[in-house]
């Protein structure tokens, strides 16, 4: 039987902010860690990579200014009080010339903390991804 999602009423999602960084990475560390330990992709132990990767987000924060679009790169945190719990990213593509052809946003690294799985998180980064992929696009969007 499937675990029931409770969704969390103090889950905010937004675009990340400068300072956020380092728990973003760590949240990108936890994946990798599951992917090694599943044989899959294997992820690096060096922390400096992981620390390189939290100043390039706080960089990217503070170029995004608050906002989640940045050209066809979207990101978006999950917060919990001052936790940030999840993250997911999107890029936003038109393959094609006739402007019937409708937009597409690639789902790109949903990542949710695992203390914080199951609590509608997961499911409330998707769907402030796919708002912000419809604003982005003045309308449809192919998920």
């Amino acid at each position: 039987m499937a675990a029931a999602v409770v969704p969390r009423s103090d889950v905010v999602v937004r675009a990340p902010r400068p300072g956020e960084g380092a728990a973003i990475a760590r949240l990108w560390k936890e994946l990798w860690d599951i992917h090694t330990e599943w044989g899959g992709y294997p992820g690096t132990q060096d922390l400096s990579v992981y620390d390189g990767l939290a100043r390039r987000l706080d960089d990217d924060a503070i170029t995004r200014n608050g906002e989640p679009i940045q050209g066809h790169h979207l990101h978006v945190v999950a917060v919990a009080g001052t936790e940030v719990i999840g993250q997911v990213e999107g890029w936003m593509d038109r393959h094609g010339f006739q402007s019937s052809t409708p937009y597409t946003c690639e789902v790109r690294s949903l990542i949710v903390s695992a203390r914080a799985r199951a609590s509608g998180a997961g499911r409330a980064l998707l769907d402030e991804l796919a708002r912000t992929a419809r604003y982005a696009a003045g309308g449809p969007v192919v998920m």
